[in-house]
């Protein structure tokens, strides 16, 4: 994939809203992407994660990669996500998208020669997970391949555990999964400390949430049916 390709994929994927629970914009621009790979079949679990499998040849899958599709969010009065404290403290501005709110910043931009944007983690991996698929398509590769894309990882991996207990992914113990999820390195100050940048996670817990289709998710129980779709629902 060249990079004008790769840098439209990954704007494609940044541009989507997103919040633990509130995943179906960037579910659903997944779901368009990997409509383009003839190769690729593609399902979803009752909790509403997403796999995909590429397959050309009679190859077994050997690796699943794996990436979340949330990112920290305000979900009604409650925040949700692996972000500090004091950071939140600070009030910055946010962006109302309805049933959440993200943090005021620009979806992508792309500054000497790196991405910024307000939800790297994980939407950047999510994209890196399509590219992959779509160049496997070109080069036409005989190979067979797993994607996961799951939900609420924030509030503590509450998708990917689901999806492990369901067994719906199709990974094996004998596959190699990559999780792929970003790590910020922390700036450093002049006191030699690293910096309050919201995505810094020393020494942070992750928070038991309240919503109540995680513990349905906990204990490996599809959510009740009316509480589908939790997208447009409010807490």
């Amino acid at each position: 994939m060249d990079l004008d390709s790769l840098l439209a994929l990954i704007r494609s994927v940044l541009a989507q809203p997103t919040a633990p629970f509130h995943e179906d914009a960037v579910r659903g621009e997944i779901l368009m992407q990997l409509a383009q790979c003839p190769h690729v079949r593609v399902s979803r679990d009752l909790f509403g994660n997403v796999i995909a499998h590429y397959q050309r040849g009679s190859a077994a899958p050997r690796y699943a990669f794996a990436a979340h599709m949330d990112h920290p969010g305000y979900v009604g009065e409650e925040f949700l996500g692996g972000v500090p404290e004091e950071y939140r403290a600070k009030k910055p501005p946010t962006r109302d998208f309805g049933a959440f709110a993200m943090w005021d910043l620009p979806a992508c931009e792309v500054k000497d020669g790196r991405i910024h944007s307000r939800a790297c983690d994980d939407l950047i991996n999510c994209a890196t997970i399509l590219a992959l698929f779509h160049e496997l398509e070109r080069t036409q590769t005989e190979a067979s391949v797993l994607g996961l894309f799951s939900r609420a990882e924030e509030v503590g991996f509450v998708g990917a555990i689901h999806l492990a207990k369901s067994g719906e992914s199709g990974a094996r113990h004998h596959h190699r999964l990559a999780g792929m999820q970003l790590r910020a390195q922390p700036r450093r100050g002049q006191d030699g400390r690293g910096s309050d940048h919201p995505r810094r996670r020393q020494n942070f817990h992750f928070q038991r949430c309240r919503h109540p289709c995680a513990d349905h998710a906990r204990r490996g129980e599809p959510d009740p049916p009316p509480a589908l779709p939790h997208e447009r629902r409010h807490l």
